[in-house]
C-alpha cells in the first residue's frame, strides 16, 4: 500500500498470536519468504513463550520502513525477533516487552540494518543478540 497508514493490531479480548511471520529455508526448506512494509503500525501482538510478539522472521528477508513495532509481547524480542535479514529505516521500536530478553529486538543471526530509526522504551531491554553477536542498537 503506497501512501497510505495501515494499523495491524491484535484486540485485546482476542487469544495471544503473533502479528507477522516471515518465513525461509531455516523453518521451512522450500520458503524464501520476503516482506517489505511501509507506513504500517504493528502492535499488541503476543506470541506468549515464543519469540516475535509483533514479527518474527525465522529465515526470511524482511525490510520495514517508516513504520512502527509497539505494545508487543514474547520470550525472545517482543517487538521483533530475527534470525536473517532485516532492514529498518525510519522506523520505531517502542513499548515492547520480551519475558527473557530483547524486548524491542532480539537478533538470533544475520544482519542488521538500523537507518534513522527510534528504538527505545523497551523492556527489559531494547536490544540484544545471542552471542558472539552484538545487540544491534
Amino acid at each position: 500500500m503506497t501512501g497510505l497508514a495501515t494499523e495491524i493490531t491484535r484486540a485485546s479480548y482476542a487469544p495471544s498470536f503473533r502479528i507477522i511471520e516471515v518465513d525461509g529455508p531455516s523453518q521451512l526448506p522450500l520458503a524464501h519468504g520476503q516482506l517489505t512494509l511501509g507506513t504500517v503500525t504493528i502492535s499488541n501482538g503476543d506470541a506468549a513463550l515464543g519469540v516475535g510478539g509483533g514479527t518474527a522472521n525465522l529465515g526470511g528477508s524482511l525490510t520495514i520502513t517508516s513504520s512502527a513495532v509497539r505494545g508487543s509481547h514474547a520470550s525472545y524480542g517482543g517487538g521483533i525477533y530475527t534470525d536473517t535479514a532485516l532492514t529498518m529505516t525510519a522506523s520505531s521500536v517502542t513499548g515492547n516487552t520480551a519475558s527473557v530478553n530483547g524486548g524491542g529486538i532480539y537478533r538470533n543471526a544475520g544482519s542488521l540494518t538500523l537507518l534513522a530509526g527510534n528504538v527505545s522504551g523497551d523492556a527489559p531491554n531494547n536490544c540484544a543478540a545471542t552471542t558472539p553477536l552484538t545487540a544491534p542498537c
